[in-house]
């Protein structure tokens, strides 16, 4: 299979990169950084790659984030990511297009569940930018008769991420500082282990009959935050110092209404553990 990743040195495209490159795929990516490894095709420019190329699958995990940008440059930058990614669908062949998105076009979430089928509600500028960008890039591959899949991700577990609530939770665990939640019974599914996006990017290619569909990211199984925390305590051979305040938001649950059978993704737990059997943790959590 021929693979393009637009976005290869980041959080989630740099997974994507290792794996693909370890299952033999013929693999090129469009990366501000080297490849990993040398017998990567690599663009350092997406307008670089030639109208005669011909890719099964296009991963563009390439954006503008809180954690790599300024806050009020995300929405521009997004802006000329997104369209060079519509420019290249329309000038090369891709099959099939997955856009990796965020759980934060969603905005303010006032419900005890999400699924796909919201819509916005007063999202920041960086939900707004990924939503006009999943808007955009659906719109092209119908156009051009390419197959369109959005990826919402919710937290995302790995080393380097950004200020989710799971490595909030580990950093507080490790110094012994205080995590504060709604209640202890507050449920949660809101996490992807890394490594998980690439898996359920395959799992589209795959078995995705329809032309378009948007899916939110989610772990497998459903946990409790007071749960969650002491597992995490255990990892870390600590006891978390658990706070509850009807100050913090209500969690919700993460869903879809169609298609939750593509994603390919791990228990809340066994994400947790894939973590931990990779990254040691110093005891200030401050190398997370």
């Amino acid at each position: 299979m021929k693979i393009l990743i637009t976005g290869a040195s980041g959080l989630v495209g740099r997974a994507c990169q290792r794996i693909a490159f370890s299952e033999n795929h013929s693999l090129s990516i469009v990366s501000s950084k080297s490849p990993i490894n040398i017998e990567t095709n690599y663009y350092a420019r997406i307008e670089q790659i030639d109208k005669s190329e011909v890719f099964d699958l296009l991963i563009h995990s390439a954006s503008a984030t809180p954690n790599n940008s300024k806050f009020d440059e995300i929405k521009s930058i997004n802006r000329i990511i997104d369209q060079d990614l519509c420019d290249l669908i329309k000038r090369a062949s891709v099959k099939h297009v997955i856009y990796i998105s965020s759980m934060a076009i969603y905005g303010n979430i006032d419900s005890s569940k999400i699924d796909e089928t919201h819509l916005p509600n007063s999202p920041n500028k960086y939900g707004e930018s990924k939503f006009y960008g999943e808007t955009i890039t659906a719109n092209t591959c119908r156009e051009r008769g390419t197959k369109c899949s959005v990826l919402r991700l919710p937290g995302v577990i790995s080393q380097g991420m950004p200020s989710v609530f799971f490595k909030r939770a580990v950093a507080n665990i490790a110094c012994g500082d205080a995590t504060t939640i709604r209640s202890n019974d507050s449920l949660f599914n809101n996490c992807v282990y890394v490594d998980d996006i690439y898996d359920t990017c395959i799992s589209l290619y795959k078995n995705q009959n329809e032309s378009s569909l948007v899916l939110n990211q989610h772990s497998k199984d459903i946990v409790r935050l007071y749960d969650l925390l002491n597992y995490i305590g255990k990892s870390l051979n600590k006891s978390p110092y658990i706070i509850e305040s009807t100050m913090c938001n209500p969690s919700f649950l993460i869903e879809n209404k169609s298609y939750d059978e593509l994603l390919k993704t791990r228990t809340v737990y066994d994400a947790i553990d894939s973590f931990f059997s990779n990254y040691e943790i110093r005891a200030s959590g401050s190398n997370l």
